[in-house]
């Protein structure tokens, strides 16, 4: 008699991934197949069809603490001695997933008991005789020669499609080339995107709407998080990061109706290095060309060169030459803007972005809700292009120091002039006018800065000016003639007033540099 040797429960570590969807698993009709195993089956022919990962061997009424998924169950019999067993057990090897049951014919039973077959049966779990003189361990090493087949053949195939994705690149098909390749390989629609969603490539049915699924799936992923999986209205969006240099700069996706496999997905895996190739070398002739426009840009401010140096991108770009204007933003949001203004021209100036653009209306819209800080010249042809640099230089100054965005309208004003001054040209207007003001309050408990400033607020006016400080007139009128007193001049004359104004700017200039001075009225009745 030849005697079995069933398998430990230590003979492969416990706590491993489940290998279900990976490709080249047998079948249980595969294996029926193989003639030097002579396997018959005995019941449940319905789940012929089921992958077989590994076959273990087990001697244990409940087995399952023991068990993984897709395993032919290998016995003996030693514990099958009635129909309660019979159940308990192909209960057991079902609550695991498994593949079927071995049943090893001679030592305990000639052949596998019918209870087990009835059980079998009525479960739809194939039930197999295993032949006494094919001992169990002739089963594990036809999975496991099958298993490194199939890995040396998905090996080749990884490295063919590697070599394939890498000639699309080598011939110039970029991204599109590789995007078609793989929707044809898995039959699916196929989109490249960047870090936020926005598509670099697509390939497949659906037109916007699986541009749109994309991103909203994009939009749910976890910070951090290498592979989602994103169902959504019958349609499930397998994500796959694509990385460079240990950072996160795209997304490759898979869109499938939701009612289909997951297969195919380490095809995503394999491919993102190349789409990640790819991707960043776009970004570096992004980043290269903006430095490019930036030189431009910079000559024409300095009227080395006439704006004509640039007419060559903005045809490229198809702009309206007759309504170009200037905008100069942080330098950081040169990706969002340009997904959010495909047809614009972008130059990097160290930490500033400048872009010349024709849609004034979207471009404030896109910066209005996305709270963005810049400055925006007038519109004007192509000639005019280093006027509206200037204005959108001024604006951005301005922006920089009150917050949110600022334009050419917002540069004629009093604030915005002396905010464009150098700190030392205005020193002396806070230092001869108001820090005798402020000395004369520290020591005297006055508050005659107070006065002035609201004096200035109210456009000059004495009543209005009173009634706001809940003093008499008169008590203003005297607080009016100390400053004339100290400063050296008088709050009601208007030239005087403009110079306490330009004092009282600095002054809070200088204690709060990007803080909000307003443009007050100075000129005032003189009453």
């Amino acid at each position: 008699m030849t005697q079995r040797h069933a398998g430990s429960p230590a003979g492969r570590p416990l706590g491993r991934a489940s290998r279900s969807s990976r490709p080249g698993l047998a079948t249980v009709r595969e294996l029926l197949a193989i003639g030097s195993l002579r396997l018959e089956l005995i019941a449940g022919e319905a789940g012929l069809d089921r992958p077989v990962r590994w076959a273990h061997a087990i001697e244990l009424l409940d087995p399952r603490p023991y068990l993984r998924d897709h395993e032919l169950v290998l016995t003996m019999g030693s514990v099958l001695v009635d129909e309660a067993s019979c159940r308990a057990f192909v209960a057991a090897v079902l609550e695991r997933d498994a593949s079927g049951i071995g049943f090893g014919c001679g030592n305990y039973h000639s052949t596998s008991p019918p209870e087990l077959r009835a059980a079998c049966e009525a479960a739809g779990l194939p039930l197999l005789n295993v032949p006494i003189d094919v001992p169990f361990i002739a089963i594990t090493e036809e999975l496991a020669e099958r298993m490194a087949t199939s890995r040396a053949d998905r090996d080749r195939r990884a490295l063919r499609r590697e070599m394939h994705l890498l000639d699309l690149l080598a011939q110039g098909r970029g991204l599109d080339g590789i995007t078609l390749s793989l929707a044809r390989e898995l039959d699916a629609v196929i989109v490249i995107a960047d870090l936020h969603g926005s598509p670099e490539a697509v390939v497949g049915p659906g037109g916007p709407e699986a541009v749109e699924a994309v991103q909203r799936a994009v939009g749910r992923v976890r910070p951090g998080d290498r592979r989602a999986t994103i169902e959504a209205d019958g349609t499930t969006c397998d994500l796959v990061a694509v990385r460079h240099q240990q950072e996160t700069i795209g997304w490759l996706c898979r869109l499938r109706p939701s009612s289909s496999a997951p297969d195919g997905i380490e095809i995503l895996y394999e491919a993102a290095p190349i789409v990640s190739i790819e991707l960043a070398t776009r970004a570096q002739e992004r980043s290269r060309d903006r430095a490019f426009v930036g030189r431009l840009l910079q000559i024409v401010r300095l009227g080395v060169a006439d704006p004509v140096v640039l007419a060559e991108r903005v045809d490229e770009a198809h702009l309206d030459e007759t309504r170009l204007f200037v905008s100069i933003w942080p330098a950081h949001v040169a990706e969002p803007l340009r997904r959010a203004l495909p047809r614009s021209v972008a130059g990097q100036q160290d930490d500033r972005l400048v872009v010349i653009a024709d849609d004034l209306e979207r471009l404030t819209a896109v910066a209005t809700a996305r709270g963005l800080t810049g400055g925006i010249g007038s519109a004007g042809r192509l000639s005019d292009l280093g006027r509206s640099l200037v204005e959108a230089e001024a604006a951005y100054g301005e922006a920089r120091r009150h917050g949110g965005m600022a334009t050419w309208r917002d540069l004629a004003n009093v604030a915005t002039l002396l905010g464009q001054q150098p700190p030392d040209r205005l020193d002396a207007f806070s230092h001869q006018l108001i820090v005798p003001l402020t000395e004369h309050d520290a020591t005297h408990g006055s508050e005659l800065l107070t006065s002035l400033r609201t004096f200035l607020d109210l456009e000059g006016g004495v009543e209005a000016t009173a009634r706001r400080l809940h003093i008499h007139p008169n008590t203003l009128r005297h607080r009016l003639r100390r400053i004339r007193a100290l400063s050296g001049r008088d709050p009601l004359v208007f030239l005087d007033r403009v110079a306490l104004y330009i004092g009282v700017w600095t002054w809070d200039a200088q204690r709060h540099p990007i803080g909000q001075q307003k443009d007050v009225n100075v000129i005032g009745p003189d009453s």
